[in-house]
């Protein structure tokens, strides 16, 4: 612990432009039965240690490893309310219970012994594993060759930095890296505004964080996504978490609001505010997660935004499991002039899935949103600000039969005051693993929608294979079709799409992609191809 406080003694000194992270690993595919993970043995995880997936679109699953080989491992799914996808991040959130490394010795007595021995203990210390570094680094190439009147073509260059180090100095540090650099190159401009020739540079996260579940003091420093409170977005600043019980802890943050695009900063956007969160329970059993935070959000002496967050998750033995998130607008100032309310309900979003069987599971999300005043648009007319609110809702089911065959169904509408009627959404699909001896998959989806003004309908066939030599490819044929509400007639458009991912020697890898465009909106082709290195 003192070395700790020298660590952080010395950050707050030099306050250097570092950002917060975690044991994260990156999903590889899935199998029909198991999700596989870029990290394994040489990263320190075992059997039994748990992860919980981060996933773009607000969905989580929680992870228990089953199986770990030197770089990689599998892991069965305890419970999710979404699905896991290749390319999701999975965050260690707890570790198996390590063997005790105590031993008592004890020597043997004999009939001769006059003088009782006394028993001694011998403690073997097990050896801090030793800093490591782990990620990727890659190079990507994309191309589109528009074959249509509109003549967009459009090549892309991408550089690509995802990099963690672990156990530094000895601790529980981690740095992390990921970052992007893109250079856009088009044939010629599709509108005014938009530069035929363009860089973009976006840093995600660059961060050092301290976190051990044992300690009374954890901090994040740098850009950083608040691990407890994450739905605020990411902050240029600090967090300090202190553990005032067992199951209770409380953080501060405060920093500035980070601008992806360093070419054109924004005014400067103060945010600071704190959380109190608590946690009871581990799976597969009962499990709760509950953050409430306050957050607010300055340019300077005038207000930009003053809130209270409210998320957190509930599992029951993996077979229930709720997720919320919430927003609260707390309206002063300005704000409150403009929205004519001391406290309004800017974001609601609600997330539950029920397992009827081992087979067989229906989920239901809810999602309730509405523009809020800002800094940057409070100088606008009313009638250019839409605060209309956003309504949605979604019924998943999914059903797993025998022979690795999995069937999935959605309906759900979205709706916007002001629409006479809501647009409806409605998805299937059908897979089937396992074939070949493991190494072949197959699926069906078709979905659709029916709105107010247009409606229309997506379907595609997809073929995976797998092999120990060649990688992991798949084949995917698809169509789609939509149609003004008032119209008679259906625009067309259907595609070919070959994609591969192969591991060589020497932690090296590529990726490529070629998919054949053509319809009544877009003909042509586009390729990708990536190389790139994994440190392990």
């Amino acid at each position: 612990m003192r070395r700790f406080i020298h660590i952080m003694a010395f950050l707050l000194c030099v306050a250097a432009p570092l950002f917060a992270s975690e044991t994260e690993f990156r999903v590889k595919y899935l199998s029909a039965e198991n999700v596989y993970i870029d990290g394994g043995r040489a990263d320190s995880l075992v059997v039994g240690d748990r992860l919980s997936v981060k996933n773009p679109s607000g969905a989580t699953a929680d992870l228990e490893v089953v199986y770990v080989a030197e770089h990689s491992a599998s892991c069965r799914i305890l419970s999710s309310s979404g699905a896991v996808s290749a390319g999701d991040f999975a965050l260690l959130v707890s570790r198996a219970v390590p063997p005790t490394t105590a031993k008592a010795v004890v020597p043997a007595a004999t009939p001769s012994d006059t003088v009782v021995t006394p028993v001694t203990k011998e403690i073997s210390y097990a050896p801090r594993p030793p800093s490591q570094i782990t990620g990727s680094v890659s190079l990507l190439f994309y191309h589109y060759d528009d074959n249509g009147r509109a003549g967009l073509d459009f090549t892309q260059s991408t550089a690509r930095i995802n990099l963690m180090a672990r156990r530094l100095l000895g601790e529980e540090l981690t740095l992390s890296i990921r970052s992007r650099g893109r250079y856009d190159n088009r044939r010629r401009s599709p509108a005014p505004e938009v530069s035929r020739h363009a860089w973009e540079n976006r840093l995600w996260e660059f961060s050092l964080s301290y976190e051990d579940n044992s300690a009374s003091l954890n901090f994040a420093v740098g850009r950083i996504l608040p691990r407890r409170a994450g739905s605020i977005g990411y902050l240029d600043g600090i967090v300090i978490e202190g553990r005032l019980k067992e199951n209770w802890r409380l953080g501060l943050l405060g920093g500035l609001h980070p601008d992806w695009l360093y070419n054109n900063p924004r005014a400067s956007l103060n945010r600071g505010g704190g959380y109190l969160n608590f946690t009871l329970g581990d799976h597969p059993g009962l499990l709760i997660d509950q953050t409430v935070a306050a957050i607010g959000e300055y340019h300077g002496r005038t207000v930009n935004r003053n809130y209270l967050l409210v998320q957190g998750r509930i599992n029951v033995v993996s077979r229930w499991g709720l997720y919320h998130t919430a927003e609260i607008d707390i309206n002063n100032d300005w704000r409150k002039e403009k929205s004519g309310k001391t406290v309004s309900l800017s974001n609601l979003y609600v997330n539950s899935f029920y397992s009827l069987s081992g087979s067989f599971r229906v989920g239901v999300s809810y999602d309730n949103r509405q523009n809020y005043w800002s800094y940057e648009t409070r100088t606008l007319v009313d009638s250019l600000f839409d605060d209309r609110i956003r309504t949605g809702a979604r019924l998943r089911i999914d059903w797993s039969l025998p022979r690795r065959i999995r069937l999935g169904g959605a309906f759900g509408f979205n709706e916007r005051s002001g629409d006479r009627r809501p647009t409806y959404t409605y998805a299937a699909d059908i897979s089937r693993h396992g074939l070949w001896g493991g190494k072949i998959s197959t699926s069906i989806f078709a979905s659709g929608f029916n709105g107010e003004f247009e409606k229309g309908i997506n379907y595609s066939f997809r073929l995976e294979f797998h092999t120990a030599h060649f990688g992991q490819h798949g084949i995917t044929l698809g169509r789609y079709l939509y149609k003004p509400s008032s119209g008679n007639a259906y625009r067309t458009n259907q595609w070919a799409e070959w994609r591969g991912d192969i591991s060589l020697s020497g932690n090296y890898f590529v990726g490529a992609a070629f998919q054949l465009d053509d319809g009544d909106d877009i003909k042509g082709w586009r390729a990708q191809g990536e190389l790139g290195y994994r440190f392990r």
